[in-house]
């Protein structure tokens, strides 16, 4: 208090010293007076308000350990003072912690985000607004590099998260890295901690690497699984390789015919499966799979089963028409190859027109794709998607199968069916001969129906029509 009263009286004689007329020489006094009164009586506001900042105070804490290190006092040094918040943090990866501590892994995601979390019950009553926390990396050695911390809170009773981003690592696999956490809580007392640990730090461009080539060799397997030579054996070089590798080809259907929502399946599931490998080789634990994200695969799937379950009805034909076709041999034509099907053009186009509903799915599915794939690389368990999109996604599933249903593919096949086998049964009553005309007449009407049928067959079951054309012969 002398210093700061000798300091204020030194302040008033010079700006009288100073003074060289009335104006100039009041509102000089009138200032000076005015500094000396709140130096003196109470702390100014600017005074207060760095008193009151709780990452000043626990700055200023470093400095005083610094000073009282024995290699600050040691070092000889004129730019010692440089190095005091280094002698600071050498020095408290040797204090224990004042609260129990957890590290949230400790393999930690190098390039990405780690968690911290102090658990005391002086955290119970705690001010987020008077907490202070700062994170080195390389804390024991003489060059520790600070940390940006991303988002301090309380997450539960007695429990302060603290999150940090995590430095990149140096080698080509993982790095042991030590790491220091310094805090303050700013209380009328306040209240310091610190905590040490050695942590492993993987190296996110391996674990990239490792996920896409776990991807690629499922896809490949996926490939294998799927090939059919019969389907390419007129397909060579680039036009061969498009196809092979086509995710259309991989997820068609039973009869070859292009799936979207089996691609939305696939397609989800190679991206979730990615993001858990990649996530694994980074932590070496497997992250939860938030709720929105589980309902995400849930309405996927049970659209693909409603699409193939409708599907399968729409081209199911009765046991009697079924039986008739078979002893005519139709259902062993030769099968078209799946590329006929197989395709984008398929994938979104129904009797050669633009199908409404499978282009909205396909847009929905793309975006909430990159989403989940952006949003996934530190945690899964985080992924929050919308009520509006789910229920979006869920519409246009609903769209999707219920456009399937109302998709009329055999009735047309059926009457004409069942003609040819009312014309069968009236030709075999008719004689050769006598009734030639009348036999000749119904033969026609026959290869009517049958070419009809036929026309409905084919692409119903993908097959190609025989080029002797006895199918049109009773």
């Amino acid at each position: 208090m002398l210093i700061v009263k000798k300091n204020a009286n030194q302040i008033l004689r010079s700006n009288f010293a100073s003074t060289r007329n009335l104006r100039a020489g009041s509102t000089s006094l009138v200032f000076s007076l005015g500094v000396a009164i709140c130096m003196m009586v109470w702390p100014c506001p600017l005074v207060a308000a760095d008193a009151a900042d709780p990452c000043k105070i626990l700055d200023d804490r470093l400095v005083s350990v610094g000073r009282e290190t024995d290699a600050y006092k040691k070092d000889t040094a004129a730019d010692k003072d440089r190095k005091i918040i280094r002698f600071a943090v050498n020095q408290l990866t040797n204090e224990p912690s004042l609260f129990h501590t957890v590290l949230g892994s400790q393999w930690l995601p190098g390039g990405g985000v780690g968690s911290v979390t102090f658990q005391g019950k002086s955290i119970t009553d705690a001010n987020v607004g008077k907490i202070c926390v700062r994170a080195y990396s390389d804390a024991a050695s003489d060059d520790p590099q600070p940390l940006t911390i991303r988002q301090v809170f309380l997450s539960e009773k007695e429990h302060l998260r603290v999150v940090f981003d995590v430095p990149a690592s140096n080698r080509p696999f993982y790095s042991r890295v030590d790491f220091l956490f310094v805090g303050v809580l700013a209380d009328a007392t306040p209240t310091y901690f610190q905590y040490f640990v050695r942590a492993t730090v993987t190296n996110d461009r391996t674990a990239v690497i490792f996920s896409l080539l776990f991807v690629a060799v499922a896809y490949l397997l996926l490939v294998w699984i799927t090939y059919n030579p019969a389907d390419v054996d007129d397909l060579t070089g680039v036009d061969w390789l498009r196809y092979t590798l086509s995710p259309i080809r991989i997820t068609a259907g039973w009869f070859g015919d292009a799936s979207m929502s089996q691609i939305q399946v696939v397609l989800f599931t190679f991206i979730v499966a990615g993001l858990l490998f990649h996530l694994w080789l980074s932590t070496a634990a497997l992250s939860n799979i938030s709720t929105d994200l589980l309902i995400l695969l849930g309405i996927s799937a049970v659209g693909a089963g409603g699409a193939k379950f409708t599907q399968t009805l729409k081209i199911t034909l009765k046991p009697e028409t079924a039986r008739f076709l078979i002893g005519k041999g139709w259902f062993d034509w030769k099968r078209l190859p799946a590329r006929a099907h197989a395709t984008l053009s398929k994938l979104l186009l129904t009797d050669e027109r633009l199908d409404v509903y499978k282009f909205q799915m396909a847009i929905f599915t793309v975006v909430v794709a990159f989403y989940v794939i952006s949003a996934g690389q530190t945690d899964l368990g985080e992924v929050k998607i919308s009520e509006t999109m789910l229920y979006l996604i869920g519409i246009s599933q609903g769209v999707y199968v219920g456009g399937k249903a109302v998709t009329d593919r055999t009735t047309d096949l059926e009457n004409a069916v069942a003609k040819m086998m009312e014309l069968e049964k009236q030709i075999q009553v008719l004689q050769e001969g006598t009734q030639q005309t009348q036999r000749t007449a119904l033969q026609e009407e026959y290869k009517k129906a049958a070419d009809f049928a036929a026309g409905e067959f084919a692409p119903l079951y993908n097959c190609e029509r025989p080029a002797d054309q006895k199918y049109l012969q009773p």
